[in-house]
């Protein structure tokens, strides 16, 4: 028995080599096949993937210089918040990193941004890496902040002519655990088909630009792959959507005066709250209010990761607790239909905390009125305050019980949520004082 127990995680490490290239193929499909799902939007995709670090090299990190420009990591508070978690996996032996990005069309063209692959080009066979994927980790700063930031910019200026009509805000979105490229392509492809269809039917005057994440979020291994997963949605977030969000997207608020809308289901909620709370990291102008006053908003669906993560009580040390001081407003669903969330570890032991997309998590989270307030979902995607809500230019956490509208943990890519979205975004993330009216 001592043998066969012994053997277990050299068994577990021949099935992670035995898997882990054609495992990784799915994480870059949209390089080697046309995308074959329609998009009421065009939509660009930064697609993350995992090597070793011999091949990829490291992140690097430093002081004060990195929040002011230089292309680091701040690790000045490494001892606690957003840096410490983001430290703890800047040593992981298979780091997470850039290595492609397109534009996808409405018309089904794709073209290719920036990539790690050669031969260049979507739609292609692509068979090996390029001599540049030696740098990729920090190569992967100037794919966001150059790359990404040109492309996103042009798009706009051509909208603005051509269509006449200029993007008001950036829609970021992460699929969580256990999606590879294809299956997030889909539900994103869901999520802009019911956020367009919302914003026609209203009539309102939002023009989102949309872009999508994808990363390795599901592994060979089902039993370790929840703990190793929730560790990499930390690492992509905390390192690449932190840049994405306060690099990126400052340039683009700064040139045209838009703000950004995150939305995350699942491990893509903790990747992107993970992004938003690693603004010192890579900027020194995290809390400052744009002159026209306006909020980003997040908007977690079935969030999971722990209340604690804001509130600071449990064992994570709160690397979200001061996140909503970053101009932006936090609202996250609960349901109780959420098996998926009910069945986290932290839901069992913890009398403190609970997984933000479950009703327990509501309950506990509550219980901190100064952090969290009360919200539920009524019909068309309205969402309506429980409690007085606070006047200040972040506010609380809102907490929306979800119930009556998700049946199960990925009942979030319908057009009742598309309205929701819609309804938030044109709400600035505030719950309404009375739905209808």
């Amino acid at each position: 028995m001592t043998r066969v127990l012994g053997a277990f995680p050299l068994f577990l490490l021949f099935l992670a080599l035995a898997f882990g290239a054609r495992a990784q193929a799915r994480f870059h499909s949209i390089l080697n096949e046309e995308a074959r799902v329609g998009f009421s939007s065009d939509l660009f995709l930064v697609g993350m993937e995992k090597d070793g670090r011999g091949d990829v090299g490291v992140a690097l990190t430093g002081g004060e210089e990195c929040s002011l420009g230089a292309r680091c990591f701040n690790m000045t508070g490494a001892s606690e918040g957003m840096p410490r978690i983001a430290n703890s996996r800047l040593g992981d032996f298979r780091p997470i990193y850039v290595s492609h990005i397109v534009h996808l069309s409405t018309d089904g063209a794709c073209q290719e941004i920036y990539s790690t692959y050669v031969p260049a080009g979507c739609g292609r066979e692509v068979g090996e890496k390029s001599p540049s994927n030696q740098g990729a980790m920090q190569n992967s700063w100037g794919a966001l902040e150059d790359k990404l930031y040109a492309a996103m910019s042009a798009s706009y200026d051509e909208r603005c002519i051509v269509d006449k009509r200029c993007p008001t805000h950036l829609i970021v979105m992460s699929t969580g655990w256990n999606n590879d490229q294809k299956s997030s392509l889909k539900r994103y492809s869901d999520w802009m088909l019911g956020v367009d269809s919302a914003i026609r039917a209203k009539g309102s005057p939002i023009v989102p630009m949309y872009v999508g994440i994808s990363w390795p979020s599901n592994w060979a291994i089902p039993l370790a792959s929840f703990l190793n997963k929730a560790h990499d949605a930390d690492e992509a977030g905390g390192l690449w959507a932190s840049v994405l969000l306060h690099r990126t997207f400052a340039k683009m608020r700064a040139r045209y005066g838009v703000s950004y809308v995150a939305v995350g289901h699942s491990f893509g909620a903790r990747l992107l709250a993970s992004g938003v709370a690693g603004c010192p990291m890579v900027s020194n102008d995290c809390a400052r209010i744009p002159p026209d006053g306006s909020p980003n908003v997040f908007i977690g669906l079935q969030a999971a990761f722990s209340t604690g993560r804001f509130s600071k009580h449990g064992i994570e040390g709160g690397p979200y607790s001061v996140a909503g001081q970053y101009n932006t407003r936090f609202v996250f669903t609960n349901s109780g239909n959420d098996r998926g969330v009910m069945a986290a570890p932290v839901q069992w032991v913890s009398m403190t905390t609970g997984y933000m997309g479950s009703l327990k998590g509501r309950r506990m989270a509550l219980k901190d009125p100064a952090i969290f307030e009360g919200a539920y979902t009524l019909g068309g995607g309205c969402v309506q305050e429980q409690s007085a809500a606070s006047e200040d230019g972040s506010g609380r956490v809102v907490m929306v019980d979800s119930t009556a509208y998700i049946d199960d943990h990925n009942d979030v890519f319908d057009y009742h949520t598309g309205q929701m979205i819609a309804g938030l975004i044109s709400s600035g993330g505030r719950a309404s004082k009375e739905c209808g009216r």
